[in-house]
């Protein structure tokens, strides 16, 4: 048996399991062996569960986001999982070639498969993509006559692409209290909904392998985190003394219940996997900003002295110097841009280009990790990079990118920036972006400067407070373990 605790985070987890918070977990920690696991770099956000589930990386099975990039057209396109989009066969169907009867309840990103045995597609996870499905097709109908129906069965009106909890009791950008009350309650009766199809399916018995994911773990961590981190911007202890409990603990204290019904099910012979695929930390990140940012890099090649003569000297005066001796020199120079933004209007240098007349865009990669993709002369339809320019192109935006700094707190904006063909397989026709840009996580990041970009204001307005790291964990325990 394998259950997972979508996106709950690992360190969160261990403590709360060792305080005695989550005895179900903490019975498994005690009585079994645990190990980190790392999620792929840079698109694990979507493309995680598709690694777990085909045991290949996403250069191989290739769905590394909802959305991407036409590299003909340009323009922007949904995707999904289905068997014509994610390269490789799934664990599923190895079981059912060697003769296995499986259960599967709502794996993330995947699709129903005729298989020995039942498979529940987005019914009570937390990724929507063509709505709830199931094989055989008759079980949905049954599950909702048994539980009433799960926080899955929201639909957004205009898009197949979506999350829940993302809509539900959200009539402005960002929730009142009053709809965050009405969603956690919303989460605990998910949750309560869960257990019930979960286990009335596990009780069918018979089964050789039987999986369940419990997504409303990773609902609570990113719609309200800001209750549970006291450093966050929008944390209130008043409105956290509403919740009368951690919103996120009390989620993880009802999974964890879950858990344990399911567990005090198995026998002495039975095995059992405790999956975390990825935590969860405050949603400080640049990639609202990176467009703008990456524009512009382009005009600062174009027009020299478009942002002022005192960026163009600072950037002068640092240009011979290393990267890390840039970096600190921003630093340095972060204060000064702080009073003058006080005292002026945000720099305004017209809109982005389209992305042809570009050499190079942000790729739609989730949020986490930036995605930075070269408009590359015979790969994409109207490329303005030469190929044999391409890996000093590349070079020269890390070492751009790694100079941004946070004007707000002084400190770096950019932690790493990871060059994609240094960690997977590339091919000529992926979608993969050519680098991905992982931030400096520890603060918000709204307001950036470095001597190539002048100054980018752009405030972080999204209802998500929460957003994923990729570090999880997996827990075993029995025969043998």
């Amino acid at each position: 048996m394998v259950i997972a605790m979508d996106a709950a985070d690992p360190d969160l987890v261990r403590a709360w399991a060792a305080a005695g918070e989550l005895p179900a977990v903490r019975r498994m920690l005690d009585g079994g062996t645990a190990a980190t696991v790392v999620a792929p770099p840079g698109v694990f956000v979507t493309s995680n569960w598709a690694s777990i589930t085909t045991g290949v990386g996403p250069d191989l099975h290739r769905y590394l986001c909802w959305d991407e990039i036409d590299p003909v057209t340009y323009e922007h396109r949904e995707t999904d999982p289905n068997p014509e989009t994610v390269v490789g066969t799934q664990l599923w169907a190895h079981l059912d070639r060697a003769g296995r009867r499986s259960a599967m309840i709502d794996v993330p990103h995947t699709w129903p498969a005729p298989v020995d045995g039942v498979m529940v597609v987005e019914w009570g996870c937390h990724d929507r993509h063509r709505g709830t499905r199931s094989w055989p097709p008759e079980l949905i109908g049954e599950l909702d006559d048994l539980t009433g129906g799960h926080l899955g069965e929201a639909h957004h009106p205009d898009r197949e692409q979506f999350a829940p909890c993302d809509y539900v009791h959200r009539a402005d950008p960002i929730r009142t209290l009053d709809e965050e009350l009405r969603l956690i309650d919303d989460l605990r009766v998910a949750v309560e909904r869960k257990r019930q199809a979960s286990l009335h399916l596990l009780d069918r018995g018979g089964w050789d392998v039987f999986w369940t994911v419990l997504g409303e773990s990773h609902c609570v961590g990113h719609q309200l985190w800001h209750h549970h981190d006291p450093d966050h911007p929008r944390h209130d202890p008043a409105a956290l003394a509403a919740f009368g409990v951690d919103p996120v603990l009390d989620i993880y204290r009802r999974v964890d219940s879950v858990i344990g019904d399911h567990l005090d099910r198995l026998g002495p012979d039975d095995t059992a996997y405790l999956l975390l695929p990825h935590g969860m930390v405050a949603h400080h990140d640049g990639t609202h900003l990176l467009d703008p940012v990456l524009a512009n890099l382009e005009r600062s090649l174009d027009e020299p002295d478009l942002f002022g003569r005192a960026t163009r000297l600072a950037s002068l005066a640092t240009s011979p110097l290393p990267v890390a001796a840039r970096r600190r020199a921003g630093r340095l120079a972060a204060p000064l841009v702080r009073r003058r933004l006080a005292t002026a209007p945000a720099e305004e240098h017209g809109a982005v280009p389209p992305i042809a007349e570009r050499r190079w865009f942000a790729a739609p990669n989730n949020t986490v990790s930036g995605g930075v993709r070269l408009n590359l002369a015979g790969r994409e339809g109207a490329g303005r990079v030469h190929p044999g320019a391409r890996d000093e192109v590349l070079h020269w935006l890390v070492d751009r990118l790694l100079e941004l700094v946070n004007v707000d707190t002084g400190g770096p904006v950019v932690a790493e920036v990871v060059i994609a063909d240094d960690v997977y397989e590339r091919r000529p026709d992926d979608l993969m972006p050519d680098l991905f840009v992982e931030w400096a996580r520890t603060d918000p990041i709204e307001r950036v400067w470095s001597p190539a970009t002048g100054t980018v204001v752009r405030p972080y307005g999204h209802w998500r407070t929460g957003d994923h790291v990729p570090t999880g964990l997996i827990v075993a325990a029995g025969p043998g373990i």
